[in-house]
């Protein structure tokens, strides 16, 4: 499966939350990535990557966002308002991958996307643990078959930040699986989600490591 069709995968979830909510607007600092770092002044954070991963520019990821519409049917009002709602309350802050945008035949590409969710139209959100019961909830309204290996949501600490974790294991048509990893922290009124996405252990040893490079100051 090639990198993109995931991360739209992985976008079609967020729309289904963010119907039927009106969060108010933020200008705020999408971040930026330079020599394999990424950062954001808005929400104090920075991260990096390793030298031979590929990033998506922000014009790209914003192409992302907005070819979400490919999964809709032109009959399903619900999920197109529940697209134009995310794509105000929602941005793409960060998107990694192993082998950038072009995958060979047969490989997988792990990859990292950091999503940020304005919640402040909600009031069922309050905890991590909230956004992702929500998430799970919105998942399993999905038709393609999916596990979720942990009995509740599990609690890791990267840095000094306390972040909440599902694990969800998807299949597809040939009964193939890969893997995605949601940390979730709650943050100046948004859910930050760093999605990890792979289908082996190396790959997801990898993307921990990524993940552990992560500081957010206070």
């Amino acid at each position: 499966m090639k990198v993109k069709y995931v991360f739209l995968i992985t976008l079609f979830t967020v729309t289904l939350f963010s119907c039927n909510r009106h969060a108010k607007t933020y200008n705020f600092d999408y971040g930026k990535f330079e020599n394999g770092t990424y950062s954001n002044n808005y929400f104090n954070l920075e991260f990096s990557i390793p030298d031979d991963w590929h990033a998506l520019t922000q014009e790209q990821n914003i192409n992302l966002m907005n070819k979400i519409d490919e999964f809709i049917s032109e009959d399903n009002k619900i999920l197109q308002q529940a697209v134009e709602t995310s794509k105000i309350t929602t941005v793409i802050l960060f998107t990694g991958s192993q082998y950038g945008l072009d995958v060979k035949e047969g490989e997988y590409n792990p990859n990292i996307m950091l999503l940020a969710e304005n919640i402040s139209g909600t009031d069922k959100v309050n905890s991590s643990a909230d956004y992702l019961h929500i998430t799970r909830n919105a998942l399993q309204q999905e038709p393609s078959p999916k596990t979720f290996p942990f009995n509740s949501f599990q609690i890791k600490n990267i840095n000094n930040s306390e972040f909440a974790l599902m694990r969800v294991v998807n299949y597809n048509s040939d009964n193939q699986s890969f893997t995605q990893d949601y940390y979730v922290k709650l943050e100046k009124e948004f859910a930050l989600t760093f999605i990890l996405t792979y289908n082996s252990e190396i790959q997801k040893t990898t993307l921990e490591q990524i993940l552990h490079t992560l500081t957010i100051s206070q």
